[in-house]
């Protein structure tokens, strides 16, 4: 159990925040950014729960992808990083190995669905963290052995 993925879950179960705004301020705020950064990238969080509001892709899923526009997004004139997109598909790939789908209205298939999205909200978080601190590859990013 991660103390981000706790904070995640903190924010979306006991706070009020969407899933999407959960995993965006809970990995910004590990990441140090200040209240004003978060802030205002929250507010493009926002858009993105509930599968975009239309139970599309998850908003967990969207949130986590958003953090990798914080480490990998290019600024006005810069060339594109391959990474952002890389990175992004590899988060995409693990959600939908360990869920299924990454269709909001497929995944919330209980009444009570806040439970499931809350744990949605937990591995999105620990799985970014695990991406950027191991890497695409595990512990070592060199595929040449």
């Amino acid at each position: 159990m991660s103390k981000t993925g706790d904070r995640a879950q903190e924010l979306f179960n006991e706070l009020g925040y969407s899933c999407s705004e959960a995993v965006f301020i809970a990995l910004a705020e590990a990441d140090g950014l200040s209240q004003e950064e978060i802030d205002a990238g929250n507010k493009y969080a926002g858009p993105f729960c509930g599968g975009m509001g239309s139970a599309s892709v998850c908003g967990a899923l969207s949130g986590g992808i958003m953090t990798f526009g914080r480490y990998f997004g290019r600024a006005m004139g810069e060339e594109r990083n391959p990474d952002m997109s890389n990175y992004s598909e590899a988060l995409f790939s693990r959600f939908v190995d360990e869920f299924g789908t990454p269709d909001c209205s497929a995944l919330k298939n209980e009444p009570d669905y806040k439970e499931q999205c809350s744990n949605y909200v937990r591995f999105v978080v620990d799985a970014v963290n695990d991406l950027l601190d191991n890497g695409l590859y595990g512990d070592d990013d060199d595929d040449c052995g």
